[in-house]
């Protein structure tokens, strides 16, 4: 199982993804479940890391230690980033949220709280 857990701040603002595990719902490069989750982890990290490049104020680790092994943190951002953030945190949940409900044995989300 793919566990997905969705962290934010006070704002709803995203403050870190992590994806761990695989769906194991269909063989290895076959499974439909685990390029769905991949896709919105993959598009998480090229948005941030583009704002990252091009916005000053937002700062991002990534660390992909293994497949299956996904975790993106926001270190820090600016005020003028919140909005985005909130977007795509809204955008991630929905998404996640949509195939653990398609695929609840292979998918399971977890939405976490940070100060």
């Amino acid at each position: 199982m793919i566990s997905v857990t969705l962290s934010h701040g006070k704002n709803a603002e995203l403050r870190g993804l992590k994806a761990v595990g695989h769906a194991n719902y269909a063989t290895h490069g076959a499974d439909i479940v685990c390029a769905a989750v991949s896709v919105l982890v993959r598009v998480a990290v090229l948005q941030l890391n583009d704002w990252a490049v091009n916005v000053d104020g937002l700062d991002v680790s990534a660390s992909f230690r293994e497949k299956g092994n996904a975790e993106v943190r926001i270190v820090k951002y600016d005020e003028s980033m919140l909005c985005s953030l909130k977007h795509l945190f809204g955008f991630l949940q929905l998404g996640f949220e949509s195939i653990a409900f398609e695929y609840p044995s292979h998918v399971c989300v977890n939405i976490e709280f940070i100060e």
